[in-house]
């Protein structure tokens, strides 16, 4: 039971998020002619996913230990591992601190600086997300914004596989965009089926609505298809952009069937369309 605690600790259900990187992979692919792929592409794109998901844990386990008494609160999170005392706050430290070091020591084995500092940079936006006095998952609006900054860095870590220049920042303001869709619909979300529940578990949500988060998905949704077709060809951009909308449908108007957002990402609809969506931009890459 106690090993189960520590395995739950690093939230690995979670790691399917760095699957993003492969977005940085593919940009950089289709702007260069330099790369090759091979088994040891294939070994530095396995082993990005796997530094990337640990630095991932670190900051979720430090999400965890200084959301505890928050999550306490929460109508669900009151059971997750650290709230509910399975494991200890200094164990959980140490876990999370021998995480971060060991990944950012393998990476500059293996990695250019950039790929290095962008795993650093994973780590530091849970530090200054999470832990005060900065504690940005407490401020309204800006929440949203500082978690999506994940995204472009994410995105970064793909990027510096094959570059050692720094990616287009239209391109990394996208995925920035990107990111924030995600985070208000994961709101919305927590907000409709929670509501004044969730109060004292996050002050943000006494001043979120249901259409305040409405306007802000209508605002990023806009701003993604607009830097879409700005940053990538016309094909791609269609492509995902009809995905973008068709999963604001599902999230406004509750066709999740009680999923969490979460959750929804597992499901064969999503993983269905997110798959037909990547193999044909990356047709699109091998036939330009």
């Amino acid at each position: 039971m106690a090993n189960n605690s520590y395995i739950k600790l690093l939230r690995i259900n979670h790691w399917f998020k760095n699957i993003f990187l492969l977005s940085g992979v593919l940009f950089a692919m289709f702007i260069s002619t330099t790369y090759s792929i091979g088994i040891v592409f294939i070994g530095k794109l396995i082993l990005a996913f796997l530094l990337s998901s640990l630095v991932s844990s670190a900051s979720y386990i430090i999400n965890q230990i200084t959301d505890a008494k928050y999550d306490a609160l929460h109508p669900i999170k009151k059971n997750r591992i650290i709230p509910a005392g399975r494991v200890s706050v200094n164990v959980a430290a140490a876990i999370a601190f021998l995480l971060f070091v060991t990944s950012v020591f393998v990476a500059g084995r293996v990695y250019t600086p950039g790929f290095v500092w962008s795993l650093i940079g994973l780590c530091v936006a849970g530090l200054i997300y999470n832990i005060p006095p900065l504690r940005l998952k407490d401020v309204p609006f800006i929440d949203v914004i500082s978690e999506s900054i994940n995204n472009p860095i994410r995105f970064m870590i793909g990027w510096y596989i094959l570059s050692w220049q720094m990616p287009p920042v239209g391109v990394l303001i996208l995925t920035w965009c990107l990111g924030a869709v995600f985070m208000v619909a994961k709101r919305y979300d927590e907000l409709r089926h929670f509501g004044w529940q969730l109060i004292p578990y996050r002050s943000t949500f006494s001043v979120y609505t249901l259409s305040r988060l409405r306007v802000l998905l209508c605002l990023y949704t806009s701003l993604s298809i607009l830097l879409l077709a700005n940053n990538i060809n016309l094909f791609s951009s269609i492509s995902i952009g009809i995905f973008l909308i068709w999963f604001i449908n599902e999230v406004v108007t509750g066709k999740m069937k009680g999923k969490s957002i979460e959750e929804y990402v597992f499901s064969q609809n999503f993983i269905l369309r997110l798959v037909v969506i990547t193999l044909l931009v990356i047709f699109r890459i091998l036939t330009r």
